[in-house]
């Protein structure tokens, strides 16, 4: 098999600037790497696909002929592109299926399993979080040396040009797709009295599809489909008395006109900005922030980026109490985020308020920083990772003393897997009580042995997941807390307390 094969479906299928996570024998995860390390290391490996592209497991010859079908249906129907593969053993294999961008993930999942009542555990879809599960790419080897093959189409070429075809197409932006689908999420079209300006979303949407090269026809069906918000004022016209269509046309005859009378370009286009901000996002979350601070850096970093999302920028404007209140983190230890993250260089100074911190700084989010990290592993390397020794790290004295970990927060960090859970899933995890496992959370992200992303849940609450560490972090910890010392004063009473009881039995048998 070709290594340059290999790797090239790789990062066709993996999310920008993802990493590998290497799979051994046992099916263990094996620690996350850079995916041309994983192609050249020979053992098999999975990636987080891109949010568009959906693979399916097809595990056993009834599903894999049923993946046929859906792969027809998909493509004639829906208008996606699908690459088919074996994935291993005979009869098993994987449907990757490319996404229209008019069509979102939960959207197809829907559909499928409408119309041809498809395993939900066969759509690789975290159950909990709703987020595409890491799966083996295409000529991947397979952990056992199962034989593995392209199967619709049979060419690398074929199947990279289905996976980046999307990608390469004329349509909207992501900002044009975005106010399509969601209206004004922004509230930047309106009336001087603060109503809605649905016209005028209109006409934006309009602009973006000239720009986009989509005709009028394919703008008019757009803006009647029922899933786009941004078309609500049109389809309540076309419900009421058909006419729709022939306002819709106009809009777009209008904004044509104007494009050309004034010779607009596109120039500045906030999807541009929209796709650097996800991608910096998507490195940031992807990093591994270890130590005692790293839980508060990111957390300050995810609040710039969410700042920047808002008012679609790369220069967020906030000040030191802007983000206390939206991280909960002290100012003081805002204020040290802040410091580090500008000399690591995730952030630089743009322009800084007046002494005190009711005024705000304007920052430059490094976008050179995606760069700089795709260059190297998203994450430690292997020996800090612990995946072998766990069962030494359990005996720690931080997590048998009541000044760290002891009781519930080291019961629950050793139960819970380190992926992103919400309350409810934890206390589903652990058999345990909500109220325990939040308290028992909070005490990890103390120290640093979990992180929290606030508000980024189902419905809108948190979710927590437990970070590897090693020793020598668990031992500084403990320094700190003095649980070496209040160890060794406990072993010294029992010692005496022993010889005490030595002596006075001894005195019994005299």
């Amino acid at each position: 098999m070709n290594s340059s094969d290999v790797l090239s479906l790789a990062l066709a299928v993996a999310k920008v600037g993802g990493g590998a996570l290497i799979i051994n024998a046992d099916n263990d995860k094996d620690g996350w790497v850079r995916i041309p390390d994983a192609v050249e290391s020979g053992h098999a490996f999975a990636v987080d696909p891109k949010p568009h592209i959906v693979p399916l497991d097809l595990d056993g010859s009834d599903l894999f002929e049923l993946g046929r079908k859906v792969k027809t249906w998909a493509e004639e129907r829906i208008g996606a592109r699908c690459v088919l593969t074996q994935s291993g053993r005979e009869g098993h294999g994987h449907l990757w299926v490319v996404l229209p961008p008019d069509l979102s993930a939960e959207e197809f999942h829907a559909a499928l399993i409408a119309n041809y009542d498809f395993p939900s555990g066969s759509i690789r879809r975290s159950q909990n979080t709703g987020r595409i599960m890491t799966t083996r790419p295409p000529l991947s080897p397979h952990r056992l040396g199962y034989p593995v093959a392209l199967v619709e189409p049979q060419t690398v070429s074929e199947a990279l040009e289905i996976f980046n075809f999307f990608d390469r197409r004329n349509g909207l932006t992501p900002w044009y797709r975005q106010l399509l689908r969601e209206g004004d999420f922004l509230g930047r079209y309106r009336m001087p009295d603060g109503t809605p300006a649905r016209h005028k979303l209109a006409a934006a949407i309009a602009v973006g599809a000239i720009h986009g090269n989509l005709s009028r026809d394919e703008y008019v069906r757009l803006m009647l489909d029922p899933r786009n918000k941004g078309g609500e004022k049109y389809q309540e016209i076309e419900e009421r008395s058909g006419r729709a269509a022939r306002d819709l046309e106009d809009t777009y005859d209008n904004a044509q006109r104007w494009v050309q009378e004034n010779n607009v370009r596109p120039g500045f286009d906030p999807g541009t900005v929209v796709l650097q901000l996800a991608e910096y996002q998507d490195i940031a979350e992807g990093f591994h922030w270890a130590g005692r601070t790293g839980s508060s850096d990111r957390s300050v970093l995810m609040e710039l980026i969410e700042i920047s999302f808002r008012h679609v920028t790369i220069a967020p404007l906030a000040s030191i109490r802007d983000l206390h209140l939206a991280t909960g983190k002290a100012k003081t230890t805002v204020s040290s985020a802040l410091k580090r993250l500008r000399e690591d260089g995730w952030i630089e100074p743009k322009s800084k308020g007046a002494p005190g911190d009711a005024l705000a700084s304007i920052y430059w989010l490094n976008l050179q920083k995606c760069n700089e990290i795709r260059t190297h592993s998203l994450c430690p390397p292997k020996n800090e990772y612990v995946l072998d020794n766990s069962h030494i790290l359990k005996d720690h004295e931080l997590f048998r003393s009541s000044k760290g970990l002891s009781g519930r927060p080291s019961e629950i960090y050793w139960k819970l897997d380190r992926d992103w859970l919400s309350i409810s899933e934890a206390a589903k995890v652990t058999g345990l009580p909500k109220h325990s496992v939040r308290a028992a959370l909070k005490r990890l992200v103390d120290f640093g042995l979990a992180e929290v992303d606030k508000g980024s849940g189902p419905k809108g609450g948190d979710l927590y997941r437990c970070l590897d560490v090693d020793r020598d972090y668990l031992d500084q910890l403990a320094q700190e807390l003095g649980v070496f010392v209040e160890n060794e004063i406990r072993r010294e009473r029992v010692k005496r307390e022993r010889q005490g009881f030595g002596l006075r039995s001894g005195s019994i048998a005299a």
